[in-house]
């Protein structure tokens, strides 16, 4: 995903959440999506799973659940919408070292812009690396 051509990336995960033998741990594949610089959107069919709650959050996405496979049209159609609606907010560090460490990044907002936003994303941290 780091060579991709746009800077915006996303990669939608369509799952019904079982384990098949996974070669990677839940922190691995955390430590992987902060590394790759992408936003996860996934669909759940028919359980939540939390983990997809906290890859999504991780990495400013969504997570979405579907019960019934007649509710995936519509899932999808809110999911791409939402591609289509969002403002994006850039941010520079006042720290200049390029240092390769993972810094988190905090966003807060104002009580009266809470009413008018249906859903804040943003990725819970970055790699300070050098570009």
């Amino acid at each position: 995903m780091k060579s991709a051509a746009n800077s915006r990336r996303a990669l939608v995960v369509l799952t019904d959440g079982g384990d098949n033998s996974s070669r990677y741990t839940e922190s691995e594949i955390l430590g992987l999506l902060r590394e790759s610089d992408v936003r996860v959107y996934s669909i759940g069919i028919f359980e939540r799973w939390h983990f997809l709650e906290k890859i999504a959050a991780e990495t400013g996405g969504q997570a979405f659940y579907v019960r019934n496979l007649e509710d995936l049209p519509e899932t999808i159609y809110r999911l791409s919408s939402g591609f289509r609606n969002q403002y994006v907010l850039g941010y520079v560090s006042n720290n200049p070292q390029k240092d390769g460490k993972y810094r988190r990044v905090r966003v807060e907002l104002n009580p009266s812009s809470r009413q008018t936003l249906r859903n804040v994303g943003w990725r819970r941290g970055y790699y300070a690396l050098s570009e």
